[in-house]
């Protein structure tokens, strides 16, 4: 019997590994750290059958170490742990499976707990910091003592990217694209991504019409839509280019993920490739410069207008790389919330549609750019991240050193006190000034794709209200697709041109 719970007090030890590999989305999004988690805890439990085998007396030391560390992790899942040393109130306990399942779990600890809260993410002790304006004065009043976490694909870039630059580098280089990422710049290539997203939705509803009322489920077709599209904004690329199949199976091999078990070299030698298509796409700009002719209109192209040598600089080729990879990614999630918001909401494409006319207008514009709004107020607002490199005091909570500050912007936004009846899908709540949700940031890292976004997304749009119909066909749960909650694989649409009969 001793033996028994010995070996049970042991394996008990192991229970946050059991609750690690429970998470879906961590099975299927980091699923080499879940292998390498479930290779470590089948030999850790091959060990301990063994020792209650042939060496029981081992047993009698360890367990009491186990126990004294099982205990130790259900005191720091205390709410009420380090109340005393100023850390804010909620649960530490190891490995929460409450992110990864419920859609609301930020928010719900925030009415337990209070506007700021502490928890574990995954393993690492993190405090949340409900909405951007409070997150905003946190991070504005302590600058010096954070960092920002970076992603893996940063240790490849020689400066960073500009979302976890030094300030100094962070200021050239925020320079350097500004001036390229010009409504001027992106209102020169209109016309043709028009063209490009026309024939996008055009494909989409072959695909829609093949699936015989089964309807489409749009993520895909919305990425590689995305992929037309930011090829031509960001190179002056066609689909019809010969690099182009080629450029985008290898940004679709890069890992963009914090944690991933992809060997480094394999990630460098897809880089160095991406980097060679577009260094030879803009010797070609070069030429054609040279020879007093204008080259497609793209933010390479501008790049190059304002300093000739800035295909050399792996910075800018890097940067270039992570704002396509990283764009494409939220915009098609951001277009999925869109699809899903408007299909729970039908009224508002109705009015979208009758909006344009017929053809475009600034009325039109103006109401698919409040759609896009406040689908980011909704839902589709990122995360804030920081790590604290020495220990804050802020008003009345401690951070450690080390720790992890998360500002939940998402979640800030459904504040009844800065927005009335914040569960309604309501865009006309920007026709008042002082409706102003932070979608792109809160200090000087903010995002400069503000212009980018707001062009594509209006074009989209717009261009759906124009030439097609489309309409629901099914719903099911939502899925976490790291690192947004998103429209579920039972989310279908059909989808068809307004000439189809």
């Amino acid at each position: 019997m001793r033996t028994v719970i010995e070996v049970t007090v042991l394996v008990a030890l192991a229970w946050p590994a059991f609750r690690f590999l429970s998470l879906g989305p961590i099975r299927t999004f980091y699923r080499g750290m879940a292998i390498l988690v479930a290779i470590m805890l089948a030999l850790y439990l091959l060990v301990i059958l063994l020792a209650a085998a042939f060496l029981p007396a081992v047993l009698s030391v360890l367990a009491p170490v186990a126990l004294a560390g099982l205990l130790l992790e259900r005191w720091r899942a205390r709410p009420s742990y380090g109340r005393d040393a100023g850390l804010p109130p909620g649960s530490l306990g190891l490995f929460p499976r409450g992110p990864w399942v419920s859609h609301e779990f930020y928010l719900e600890q925030a009415a337990k707990h209070g506007p700021v809260f502490k928890m574990s993410f995954l393993h690492k002790p993190m405090i949340c910091i409900l909405g951007a304006r409070l997150g905003g004065e946190f991070i504005r009043a302590h600058s010096d003592q954070l960092v920002k976490p970076g992603v893996r694909l940063n240790q490849f870039i020689p400066r960073g990217f500009l979302r976890y630059m030094k300030p100094a580098d962070h200021q050239t280089y925020r320079r350097i694209f500004q001036s390229a990422l010009t409504t001027e710049t992106l209102r020169e290539n209109e016309t043709a991504l028009r063209e490009i997203i026309r024939e996008a939705l055009g494909r989409m509803a072959e695909e829609s019409a093949a699936t015989q009322g089964e309807g489409l489920q749009p993520r895909e077709p919305l990425r590689r839509m995305l992929a037309s599209v930011f090829a031509w904004l960001m190179l002056g690329m066609r689909t019809d280019d010969p690099a182009f199949p080629g450029l985008i199976a290898l940004l679709d091999s890069l890992d963009l993920r914090a944690a991933s078990f992809v060997p480094g070299h394999e990630d460098r030698r897809a880089l160095a490739e991406i980097e060679r298509i577009i260094q030879e796409r803009g010797a070609g700009i070069r030429e054609r410069l040279a020879r007093g002719e204008s080259p497609a209109p793209s933010i390479l192209a501008r790049l190059i207008r304002d300093n000739e040598a800035a295909c050399e600089d792996e910075t800018i080729l890097g940067n270039l790389v992570y704002m396509f990879l990283i764009g494409r990614v939220d915009l098609t999630g951001l277009f999925s919330w869109t699809l899903k918001l408007l299909a729970d909401n039908p009224e508002w494409m109705t009015r979208l549609e009758s909006a344009t006319g017929g053809g475009e207008n600034a009325k039109a514009h103006d109401l698919a750019a409040r759609i896009v709004r406040e689908t980011l107020r909704m839902e589709q607002s990122e995360y804030i991240n920081r790590r604290a490199i020495a220990d804050i005091r802020h008003q009345d909570f401690l951070v450690p050193k080390g720790w992890v500050i998360r500002v939940l912007v998402r979640e800030g936004h459904r504040d009844p006190a800065l927005f009335p009846e914040p569960d309604r899908f309501n865009p006309d709540r920007y026709l008042a000034e002082h409706q102003d949700p932070q979608l792109f940031g809160v200090d000087v890292h903010s995002c400069i794709g503000v212009s980018f976004t707001d062009l594509v997304t209006r074009a989209v749009l717009t261009e759906m209200a124009l030439g097609f119909r489309w309409e629901r066909v099914s719903d099911g749960p939502l899925q976490f697709i790291p690192p947004h909650w998103q429209p579920g694989t039972d989310f279908r649409i059909r989808i068809a041109p307004r000439d189809a009969r």
